[in-house]
């Protein structure tokens, strides 16, 4: 069942964004917007009259399954983060747009803690329904919020015809292809695919970890549920705070460019890993945490290195495919830890972390090539550059 969740939520979505992506570019960041958060409405009232039925009648437990449909033609997650970062990059400037980015990435860490923390009690005091409906009422306030609140950033001008039918044009995603491996001036595109590939092998990476990773501390530390939950809470907000602290400083006070603080943030991650492979006792996990402070701005500013080095209105397709990449590579990353752990448990029971070392490791390297690259480049905006 949560293979097919999986399917559901990320392969589906996933091919969906590599449509919807092209599309933004020419009609706007907000319907991204509405279909996501109209899909994931659908899904908890869904999930909430479903499990509020189970209480009076026996059910098939696939019916659950049922509820995710509406993601499958909304684009979940990956509409999602592909809208919200287009319409942060297509309100700031190259100056500001590390630091919104960022705001933006630790804004959305703190809605995974306050729900993680928050549902197990509502869910205590009340019951599974509640939960669901709760999170569907939330989806509906940011759906009003973003109808009354937020502007669109792309003038769409007139269009005769189906703008729907527009959607599902196969030549607008050849054309996401080709304008992903075009040549580009000043190692521009060089630039673009090293960052591209740092933050999928990364989220692969984490992806995987996570699958075995509590596993692993029940099997060495003997933990319990409850401690490793508190060992996520707890570094869940030091990478929320520390990140953003570390952010305005390196940014704001010492100008470091996009590319490094990228780069920074791959290293933070691999000494994370260091730490996790050689820990000996809980306390050294906990100093991995404190080590791994900077892990979590590697997505908003690799982002922001790509829109910096890519044509405004290319930003929807790059982003797209590199969301689209972000959600299927889990699913190649999670088998492939899980059988690495099962064949080491009993003799090296951390080499799965030592794959992570070796892997946030490669895209740290990449990440300083894309720095080198990107000290050459004229320091003027690329659109600037297009039109001289």
């Amino acid at each position: 069942m949560l293979m097919v969740r999986s399917l559901v939520e990320q392969m589906i979505p996933a091919f969906c964004s590599l449509f919807m992506g092209p599309w933004s570019d020419k009609f706007g960041r907000k319907p991204l917007l509405y279909a996501s958060f109209t899909g994931y409405i659908c899904v908890y009232f869904l999930l909430a009259g479903i499990s509020f039925a189970s209480t009076k009648f026996t059910l098939n437990p696939w019916l659950f399954m049922f509820a995710y449909a509406p993601v499958m033609f909304s684009g979940g997650t990956c509409a999602l983060i592909t809208g919200i970062f287009c319409n942060v990059n297509d309100v700031t400037t190259e100056k500001n747009r590390a630091i919104r980015m960022g705001i933006t990435e630790g804004v959305l860490f703190a809605g995974i803690f306050v729900g993680s923390i928050s549902s197990s009690y509502i869910l205590q005091w009340t019951n599974s329904s509640t939960v669901f409906a709760i999170s569907g009422l939330s989806c509906l306030l940011g759906l009003l919020y973003i109808w009354l609140c937020v502007s669109e950033t792309v003038d769409c001008g007139e269009f005769e015809g189906s703008k729907f039918r527009e959607l599902f044009r196969f030549d607008l995603v050849c054309d996401m292809v080709k304008t992903s491996f075009t040549p580009r001036p000043d190692n521009r595109r060089a630039i673009i695919w090293l960052t591209l590939s740092g933050l999928v092998l990364s989220l692969a990476l984490m992806e995987g970890n996570m699958t075995v990773f509590f596993l692993f501390t029940r099997a060495k530390f003997g933990w319990t549920i409850r401690e490793y939950t508190i060992y996520e809470s707890v570094s869940l907000v030091v990478q929320m705070v520390g990140s953003l602290l570390a952010l305005t400083i390196l940014k704001k006070f010492f100008n470091v460019s996009d590319s490094m603080l990228t780069a920074l943030a791959f290293g933070s991650d691999c000494l994370q890993n260091v730490a996790r492979t050689l820990a000996n006792t809980p306390r050294d996990l906990y100093i991995g945490v404190g080590l791994g402070v900077m892990k979590s701005i590697s997505g908003p500013m690799g982002r922001s290195v790509v829109s910096n080095v890519t044509p405004q209105d290319e930003i929807g397709k790059i982003f797209s495919l590199v969301t689209a990449l972000e959600s299927i590579s889990p699913l190649g990353s999670a088998p492939l830890y899980t059988i690495i752990y099962s064949n080491t448990i009993d003799t090296f029971p951390s080499a799965f972390n030592a794959v992570s070392t070796g892997g946030t490791f490669l895209c740290f390297i990449w990440m300083l090539i894309a720095y080198v690259l990107e000290k050459g480049l004229p320091r003027v905006p690329y659109n600037n550059l297009q039109e001289t």
